[in-house]
């Protein structure tokens, strides 16, 4: 699978961060309680334009698990997990987790609580740790 992440962050003071990365891995697929997991490694590359440090490209490895249960025709749950270390130098790394409840309200329309925390030292020395915690109203760009 690939991961293409964009940020920017003036607490930071990160003008531009984008993560590209291709992963290789495996699916697992419990048919029978409408679960699936995707675990894959792969390597990557982080470019940082930072009002601080100036630009900065960063060769990356990473791991990525991704799983969906659907646990009825309401709900469904969702869970995502991505590390990446520095190649160049081992003690920078970051690891981000994200959560999510979601809820299927009618056709057009899901109802959703989504968590997510990150622990960075690749792309900032002072704020290492984010927190979010999101409801949300989300709908299909196809209303279907």
């Amino acid at each position: 699978s690939n991961f293409l992440n964009y940020k920017k962050d003036p607490v930071k003071q990160i003008v531009h961060e984008i993560d590209e990365s291709l992963t290789f891995g495996y699916r697992f697929d419990f048919k029978r309680y409408n679960l699936t997991i995707d675990i894959g490694p792969g390597p990557g590359v982080r470019y940082i334009e930072s009002s601080v440090d100036g630009v900065e490209t960063v060769a990356t490895a990473l791991v990525q698990e991704d799983l969906n249960w659907v646990i009825s025709k309401t709900f469904r749950a969702e869970q995502n997990f991505v590390a990446t270390l520095d190649l160049n130098q081992a003690d920078k790394y970051s690891v981000l987790f994200k959560a999510a409840l979601v809820a299927h309200m009618t056709k057009v329309m899901d109802l959703a609580i989504r968590y997510s925390v990150e622990y960075d030292t690749i792309s900032s020395s002072t704020v290492k740790t984010e927190q979010r915690l999101i409801i949300a109203f989300e709908f299909p760009f196809n209303w279907q």
